[in-house]
């Protein structure tokens, strides 16, 4: 008994040593090799975690020339296939080797969109960022207040991701105006760029009169672009509103259908574009149109600091209560991504 119990401790010891030593590999086109830990490859973009520098390497994917690693990894292509494998050793420039069940399969690099290790921690696998901004102006007293922040969390087969936006601004002999929205997405990647999404939203925004509005969609869509320098996706479904309207008692419950599309381009150096456009035609009120619109123009700076231009627009062709049919924001804000 005492001797299988050493043997079992001897061998976790051996699997950890060769786990701390297992380093992956990459080779850039000005023939440096970087080694150790792959974090991700993402809008064009590798991370890479080394035990010389305190922080991660950011790599452009199109300066890689070679891979290398053992571990598994959800690997992603532009031909809108998924492979769970690892990179085994490439001794041909511009290629990647990927290592699935004993089958190794030879693949441009180019064509790699997303490599993402499935092996990591719980907590690694969130990413988050905050933002915010402050403008004072002497006329009127104007002052106004701006937090955007966002987080995300991704396995295997689905994605869990959420955002909030808050605005207050007050100046003197003006009531003060607030808005603040948010939502919770939850997608499920079920055949090649097809998936299914729930959507949670809420809004609050003095400016149209709305003291709170949730709003459920459940829809598929599918990602009709998605390489290494744009992302496309459109999706369609049904949606369930509920409203809640300022000096007024009625709660409304709408059905509305659903449109949506979403637009990202990341290798534009170190500018990111990201644009979403959500069409709702109502089923309960006839002539009713909702569109929210969305624009983000990002900048990044050394360091994981950066700075971003924001414009959102609130469209409805028939509010209750006599509210604005349209309110829009437009923000700027300097944060740091962690």
């Amino acid at each position: 008994m005492k001797n299988g119990i050493r043997l079992l401790l001897l061998g976790v010891l051996v699997s950890l040593s060769a786990h701390a030593t297992a380093q992956d590999t990459l080779t850039l086109k000005n023939g440096d090799k970087l080694k150790g830990e792959i974090k991700s490859l993402n809008k064009s973009v590798l991370t890479i975690e080394t035990d010389y520098s305190d922080s991660d390497f950011k790599v452009e994917w199109e300066n890689v020339t070679a891979i290398s690693s053992n571990r598994k990894y959800n690997i992603f292509l532009s031909s809108r296939e998924k492979i769970y494998a690892s990179l085994s050793d490439s001794t041909v420039t511009g290629f990647a080797f990927l290592v699935h069940e004993g089958v190794v399969r030879k693949v441009k690099l180019s064509e790699i969109v997303i490599i993402d290790p499935i092996n990591e921690y719980f907590a690694d696998r969130f990413n988050a960022s905050i933002s915010s901004g402050l403008t004072l102006t002497k006329a009127n007293n104007s002052k106004q207040f701006s937090t955007r922040a966002t987080i995300s969390y991704h396995t295997v087969n689905w994605h869990l991701s959420g955002n909030f936006n808050d605005t207050r601004n007050e100046q003197d002999d003006v009531e003060p105006i607030r808005r603040t929205d948010g939502s919770g997405n939850f997608y499920y990647l079920f055949y090649k760029n097809w998936f299914g999404a729930i959507n949670y939203d809420f809004l609050s925004n003095t400016e149209q009169q709305i003291k709170s509005r949730s709003t459920q969609t459940f829809a598929i869509g599918n990602m009709i672009i998605r390489n290494n320098k744009l992302y496309f996706s459109g999706s369609a479904g049904l949606t369930f509103n509920r409203e809640n309207y300022y000096n007024e008692t009625e709660i409304l419950n709408t059905r509305e259908g659903f449109m949506g599309a979403e637009f990202n381009a990341y290798d534009i150096g170190d500018i990111n574009f990201l644009s979403k456009l959500s069409y709702y035609p109502s089923f309960t009120e006839s002539k009713r149109n909702r569109i929210n619109f969305s624009v983000d123009v990002k900048y990044d700076f050394p360091l994981d600091f950066f700075i971003k231009v924001g414009y959102t627009l609130n469209f409805d062709s028939n509010p209750p209560n006599d509210g604005a049919k349209q309110d829009y924001v437009f923000q700027t804000t300097l944060g740091w991504e962690f």
